[in-house]
C-alpha cells in the first residue's frame, strides 16, 4: 500500500504510520498544500529519516523550514536537494526562488533553463518564469546558461515569452537563443505572430519572424513579393474558399496577384494585418479588374471588437478614414466578384498634407 500511494495518493492515509515511507511524501504534500506548515514540517522531518537520499524528501523539509521562518536551518537542505535533484521540478523551483532573494543571479538562470529543459510547460513554470524574468539580471543570468546548453525547448519558451514578457526582454532573450540556431516550429510561430500583432505586439513578432524564420515583409509594405506563412506577421494570405484560384506570379519584373472566382458570389482572395495610426489613407492599386475589386478595412481593438470602417473599390478617390479609437490593429482584406483579374500592385499611404 505504501509504494501504491506514489500512484494512488487516496491510499496514502490508510497506511499504517510504522510502513510509511512513500506514503508521507504524500501526505506531506497535502498538508503544505492545505496551508498546514506544521504539520507538513513534522512528516517532512519523518520522511528524510526513511528516506533520505531522493532530492523529493529534502525539498519537501525545506519547503517546511522556510514556512516556519527557519531559513538557516532550510539552506542545507536545498542546496543538497538541488545536487541530488536536477530532475526534480519541485527542487528546481524552490532553488530558483531562494537564489533570486540571495541574489545569486547565474544560478537562477541555469535552474531556470533546466526547467524548462525538462519538457515542463505548466502554469507554475510560466508563473515563475514571469516572476523571475522581470528581474534584468535573472535575465542576464538565463541568457548566459541557455549559451552552454542545447535549447530545444525554444519554441515552447518563445511561443509563450512574446505574449507574456516585455517586448525588450523577449528581444534580448531571443537574439541570445538564435546563437544556438534552435529547433523553431515556423508554422506555429506564423499562427502566433497574427495573435501577437493583434495584441498590440506586432514590433516584436516581425523581429522573431526576422530571427528565427526569415526576411519578414514590413508593416507599411503592402505589395505582394511574399505572400503566405513565409511573409510573417504583416504578409498577405490567399483566401481558400471554394471556388477560388489565386497565385502570385513574376511579370515584367514584379509580382501580380491572379484570380479567378468561379463562384457566383463575392469571396476574399487576400487578408492581412496592418497597423496603421488613426488619420486618412489613400489606396492605390494596378491591374486588370481592379475597378471590380473591393478593400475591406475592419478595425480590431484589445476588447475584441471588430467593426468595418470602410469596404470601397480600388478605384474609388474617397480616402480611409481610420478613426482615432478602438482601432490600433486593421484587418484588410480583398474581395472581388465572379470573374478573373489580377492586382499588381497595392499602395496604401497618409493622405494628411
Amino acid at each position: 500500500m505504501d509504494r501504491e500511494s506514489r500512484r494512488n495518493p487516496s491510499v496514502a492515509a490508510s497506511v499504517l504510520a510504522p510502513f510509511r515511507a512513500y506514503a508521507l511524501e504524500v501526505l506531506a504534500k497535502g498538508a503544505y498544500t492545505r496551508g498546514d506548515a506544521d504539520r507538513g514540517l513534522a512528516l517532512s522531518r519523518q520522511l528524510v529519516s526513511r528516506r533520505p537520499v531522493p532530492a523529493e524528501s529534502l525539498s519537501l523539509l525545506t519547503n517546511g523550514l522556510l514556512a516556519s521562518g527557519q531559513a538557516d536551518a532550510a539552506l542545507p537542505a536545498l542546496l543538497q536537494a538541488a545536487q541530488r535533484g536536477w530532475r526534480d521540478r519541485y527542487t528546481q523551483h524552490l532553488m530558483v526562488l531562494a537564489a533570486g532573494q540571495n541574489g545569486d543571479w547565474d544560478v537562477v538562470g541555469q535552474r531556470l533553463v533546466a526547467l524548462w529543459g525538462q519538457g515542463d510547460r505548466g502554469a507554475e513554470v510560466r508563473d515563475l518564469s514571469a516572476e523571475v524574468l522581470s528581474e534584468p539580471q535573472a535575465v542576464m543570468g538565463f541568457i548566459n546558461a541557455a549559451r552552454d546548453g542545447r535549447v530545444v525547448w525554444a519554441n515552447d519558451f518563445l511561443g509563450w515569452a512574446a505574449g507574456a514578457l516585455p517586448s525588450q526582454t523577449v528581444d534580448r532573450v531571443s537574439h541570445a537563443l538564435a546563437t544556438r540556431h534552435p529547433p523553431i516550429d515556423c508554422a506555429a510561430m506564423a499562427g502566433r505572430s497574427a495573435s501577437l500583432v493583434q495584441a498590440g505586439k506586432g514590433q516584436i513578432a516581425a523581429v522573431l519572424w526576422q530571427r528565427f524564420c526569415g526576411s519578414a515583409v514590413a508593416a507599411n509594405d503592402f505589395g505582394f513579393d511574399v505572400v503566405g506563412d513565409a511573409a510573417g506577421p504583416f504578409g498577405w494570405r490567399l483566401g481558400e474558399q471554394a471556388g477560388l484560384t489565386a497565385e502570385v506570379v513574376s511579370d515584367a519584373g514584379r509580382q501580380v496577384l491572379q484570380y479567378e472566382n468561379t463562384d457566383p458570389l463575392r469571396v476574399t482572395v487576400v487578408t492581412r494585418l496592418a497597423v496603421l495610426s488613426p488619420g486618412s489613407y489613400s489606396v492605390k492599386a494596378e491591374g486588370a479588374g481592379k475597378d471590380h475589386l473591393r478593400l475591406k478595412v475592419t478595425c480590431m481593438s484589445g476588447a475584441g471588437v471588430h467593426r468595418v470602417v470602410s469596404d470601397q473599390t480600388l478605384d474609388r478617390a474617397e480616402p480611409v478614414l481610420l478613426p482615432s479609437t478602438d482601432c490600433p490593429v486593421q484587418s484588410l482584406a480583398i474581395t472581388a466578384p465572379q470573374g478573373a483579374g489580377q492586382i499588381a500592385g497595392l499602395a496604401i499611404s497618409s493622405s494628411r498634407p
